[in-house]
């Protein structure tokens, strides 16, 4: 095989510049062929040019001429020198070989360059605004484009949009550049290094189509790899290099990891599709890889060797590359197997992982209307103080919460005051009954009324205490009058036996009987009157006091049961009311059988008779020396002076006389 090497432009001794007549181009980036056409084009980032190399295979010293821009950076569309670029970095031809696509990295546009005449329009993006947006071409947004490539049929352009790590599709509609869509082709502007669908890169740079247009290489300069992506599906594979990057020129590790690369900034498929071309600008090489036989991409397999192609998995599932059976292929997120196949999840549910056989419910208190949901982020939560059982598919599926009220998906009001709503749905909130309130909003149950109290309008705020005398049960419209002899407080839940009646707590009760009392409302029994009191009625809270210096026993009934204590006299025989202090002198008289009376006012009489009248005259039997030996002998009038009834205690004596003997 033989090699030639030929210089097309250069200055010696200054490497990487370019001479066009008498001037000179700055360092280089993107150069590419015209199909067809002895054209060689070239991207000059720093003078801010397209540059024409005419018949650069016919001559070697061919004409070098400027297309578009100059040496001043701008963003102005026009023709030949009245154009501007701002760090154009790479080109394409079109099919034809009549259009140049130019990644203008500085300006974030994609331009495009009329061959013939050197006019410049913008054909996506927007001068000096960076950004990621897909859409119409003004609408559009990149974030420094670093790579374009025209796909084979000239419809697609592909752009390395290397600052939002993603690659990016322009259709070219037959109605002009102005109508251009743009759309992601794989990638999601975060940097990192998947497969699949689900892609990502890091500051992707060269990009370039396969021959039949299916495929799409991509130099990963940030992952130090090449990339391939299925045009169709969207899916990435890697088929060399992986992070991190390596300075050595490896092919082909020991292990089977494959070979390295150094910062890989463009890319080229052969004429046959079979081999891709490799700019290691990092190790400073051209490398070669061939495609002869490569890995099944994501979601294929193939399970016989030889040259068949890759079969697809079967509808909604995917495998991973290389897969070498159809039992790897899985169902991808969002769907699940079900009798041999994989069913979406419907909505109200989601599923994110692979090769699942059920599908998740959104949690209650959320919904969802998307079909094939692989996150459950996609569930959404139900409006405010509304709620929704899981699996929930629809907005109107949320329900307002017990206490509030409002239609189904939509937000749900308190219920006021007074008011209240104890089931989930869209029912209105019902006034609090009687014998309940609500003093709070958003409740779902009245509150009762406590005992002793009541309310006797609907929707109330508050319960009222019963008045005194009356009672009332919990959750009462009104309150009851206390039964006969019975009594409450205010605010009481039942009666008690009024004072001087006993019985159990709301009746029947029974009066106190003579003898007896109860100085307390209540259920307790009735107490004998103490000693010194008596009672002689029904129904007494007190016992009345026995005369000043008298007594009686436990359980009297009248005053008569009252009588003098030791050492006192009754001031009066018909009430005995009062008793007087009795005097016992025992004079001069030395018979040991004398009897002395001692009258109210203490005098002492002698053993004559006299037409005094006494009443309640107590005698005392003394010896002679005045010791007292009996008492309690009693008199008192007769019906005239001139008889007396002496009372003895073991005899009855009437007479004139007015001692005792």
């Amino acid at each position: 095989m033989h090699v030639c090497v030929i210089v097309l432009m250069c200055v010696p001794g200054q490497a990487g510049e370019f001479r066009k007549g008498g001037g000179e181009s700055n360092l280089t980036m993107g150069v590419e062929f015209a199909r067809g056409d002895m054209l060689l084009a070239v991207a000059d980032e720093q003078n801010a040019c397209i540059w024409l190399l005419d018949s650069p295979l016919a001559s070697p010293h061919g004409a070098l001429r400027t297309l578009a821009g100059g040496s001043v950076v701008g963003a102005a569309d026009g023709t030949g020198g009245w154009a501007q670029f701002n760090q154009p970095v790479d080109v394409a031809f079109s099919p034809d070989g009549q259009r140049l696509v130019v990644a203008d990295k500085g300006s974030h546009r994609i331009r495009m360059v009329a061959v013939a005449s050197g006019e410049v329009v913008t054909l996506a993006g927007l001068s000096a605004v960076s950004g990621y947006a897909d859409g119409v071409a003004a609408q559009a947004r990149f974030n420094k484009p670093s790579g374009v490539a025209f796909s084979p049929d000239g419809v697609s352009i592909a752009v390395a949009d290397a600052g939002n790590n993603v690659i990016r599709l322009i259709a070219m509609p037959a109605s002009g550049s102005a109508n251009a869509t743009v759309t992601t082709l794989a990638g999601n502007s975060s940097t990192g290094f998947e497969d699949g669908v689900e892609a990502t890169f890091s500051d992707p740079r060269g990009v370039s189509f396969s021959p039949d247009g299916m495929l799409l290489a991509v130099a990963d300069q940030g992952n130090n790899a090449i990339r391939i992506i299925n045009i169709a599906s969207g899916s990435t594979q890697t088929v060399a290099g992986r992070p991190p990057f390596s300075t050595q020129l490896i092919d082909r590790l020991s292990d089977g990891a494959g070979p390295s690369f150094y910062q890989p900034v463009s890319v080229s498929f052969s004429p046959n599709g079979k081999q891709i071309v490799v700019g290691d600008s990092g190790n400073h090489a051209i490398r070669l890889i061939g495609l002869d036989c490569m890995d099944c991409e994501n979601g294929t397999y193939k399970d016989s060797v030889g040259s068949a192609d890759c079969v697809l998995c079967t509808r909604n599932s995917t495998s991973r590359p290389g897969s070498i059976s159809s039992s790897e292929c899985q169902c991808r997120p969002g769907f699940v197997m079900k009798s041999g196949a994989c069913s979406v999840c419907k909505a109200g549910t989601f599923n994110p992982a692979q090769s699942a056989t059920a599908c998740l419910d959104c949690p209650a208190g959320s919904y969802s209307t998307d079909i094939a949901a692989v996150l459950s982020s996609t569930c959404k939560i139900c409006p405010g103080n509304a709620f929704s059982s899981a699996g929930s598919t629809s907005k109107t599926g949320c329900f307002c919460l017990a206490g509030y009220t409002g239609a189904n998906g939509d937000d749900c009001s308190a219920c006021e005051s007074g008011y209240s709503k104890p089931t989930n749905g869209s029912a209105a909130c019902a006034a609090c009954d009687e014998g309940t309130y609500s003093n709070y909003t958003g409740v779902s149950a009245c509150t009762s009324c406590d005992a002793g109290t009541f309310s006797n309008a609907r929707n109330a705020l508050r319960c009222v205490k019963c008045d005194v005398g009356k009672y009332s049960l919990q959750e009462a419209s009104n309150c009851s009058i206390c039964p006969m002899d019975t009594m409450s407080a205010e605010g009481s839940g039942d009666c008690t036996c009024n004072l001087g009646f006993t019985g159990l707590n709301m009746g029947p009760c029974s009066a106190c009987g003579s003898g007896t009392y109860k100085s307390i409302n209540g259920s307790s029994t009735c107490l004998l009157c103490p000693n010194g009191k008596y009672w002689g009625s029904n129904a007494s809270s007190a016992c009345s006091l026995c005369p000043a210096f008298a007594t009686s026993s436990v359980g009297s009934i009248e005053i008569g049961d009252c009588e003098c204590a030791p050492g006192y006299t009754e001031t009066d025989s018909q009430s005995r009311n009062d008793c007087g202090n009795a005097t016992h002198d025992c004079g001069n008289n030395t018979n040991s059988s004398a009897i002395f009376r001692a009258s109210l006012d203490a005098t002492t009489f002698s053993n004559s008779n006299s037409s005094a009248e006494f009443f309640g005259v107590e005698c005392r039997h003394y010896t002679h020396s005045c010791t007292h030996i009996n008492q309690g002998v009693r008199w008192r009038r007769a019906l005239a002076p001139s008889s007396r009834a002496l009372y003895w205690p073991n005899y009855w004596h009437t007479n004139s006389l007015d001692y005792c003997s």
